[in-house]
């Protein structure tokens, strides 16, 4: 985000953001636009913060998990995983059997707070 639009943002929920980043949260801010059918694979977001998701217009799906149930998700890098929850392969992540994900679907007008979950959708 460009520091000259972070006026138009005002006033910003802060205590959202780890305070490591609250001085200068624009600097940190990510802004993804995609069409109908986007998917997104399960992941970790980059800063391991907090992410506020806006859906503007339709509906999107998310699955969530909790941090501690990545090693259930085949991950690959340090924020990435395999794992497809929607048509998961138990034969190839048998451990993703003891997950326990979340489905939510968030709809135009609604906000998702994801507390640093794993997240796809």
């Amino acid at each position: 985000m460009v520091e000259s639009l972070a006026g138009d943002c005002q006033p910003f929920p802060v205590k959202f953001v780890s305070p490591s980043y609250r001085r200068h949260w624009w600097r940190y801010l990510q802004f993804f636009m995609g069409p109908a059918g986007t998917v997104t694979p399960l992941h970790f977001d980059t800063l391991l913060s907090h992410n506020l998701f806006f859906q503007i217009y339709g509906a999107k799906q998310f699955t969530i998990l909790p941090p501690a149930q990545a090693m259930c998700c085949g991950r690959r890098g340090w924020r990435w995983f395999d794992v497809d929850p929607e048509k998961p392969d138990y034969v190839r992540f048998p451990q993703y059997e003891r997950a326990t994900p979340a489905v939510v679907t968030v709809s135009a007008g609604d906000i998702l707070y994801n507390r640093r979950g794993i997240v796809g959708g």
